[in-house]
């Protein structure tokens, strides 16, 4: 099932054109390469000096921890979405830390913690936003784990999205995070 939010998403991009091709940014063994007019060329970005300032990404690609890291030994930013049985690891009280599925972590927070997001497209959405640190197994450091739903609490939601981001904490706001990705287009090439 399409949630609103990436359905809403989905609308904008067709209307900006912003779009990400993954092959093509890092490089390597992932980049496509083609034969044109008997030349072989690397269509990978990086090698030619392009850094894009984010990398928007699908849950099929959040959720692999491989590319993930591989982003980040690139010094990329990402922001992308990931399945909701995906486990992350929270600091309690002193150094004693939680691990827990982020289905279950938007659960158990309150509406407080929740931010109420306006996006204005075509249609204006509201969105509630809560974004929270953690840890995700096999990637170094703190990520913040974003939970967009499209109710001000995780018990009246009908659609929950969840997301995971490497920019700094102060940089990963609600606002930011229903921003950055309504920016995101798919783009499938097949050769």
């Amino acid at each position: 099932m399409v949630s609103s939010f990436r359905q809403c998403l989905e609308d904008q991009s067709r209307k900006t054109g912003i779009s990400t091709i993954f092959g093509g940014i890092i490089g390597g063994k992932s980049a496509k390469k083609t034969i044109r007019d008997g030349k072989k060329r690397n269509w990978s970005s990086l090698p030619r000096g392009n850094k894009p300032g984010m990398v928007l990404i699908d849950s099929g690609y959040g959720n692999n921890t491989t590319f993930l890291s591989q982003l980040e030994e690139r010094n990329l930013n990402y922001l992308g979405g990931i399945a909701k049985n995906r486990k992350v690891k929270l600091e309690k009280t002193g150094n004693a830390k939680e691990t827990i599925r982020v289905d279950e972590l938007a659960a158990s927070l309150s509406k407080s913690d929740f931010t109420e997001v306006q996006l204005t497209i075509e249609k204006p959405k509201t969105f509630w936003v809560a974004v929270v640190e953690g840890e995700i197994s096999r990637l170094e450091g703190k990520k913040s784990i974003a939970i967009v739903m499209n109710a001000s609490s995780f018990s009246e939601a009908t659609e929950v999205d969840y997301f995971l981001t490497n920019v700094p904490p102060n940089q990963a706001t609600p606002q930011w995070v229903v921003k950055t990705y309504s920016q995101r287009n798919w783009v499938e090439v097949f050769y």
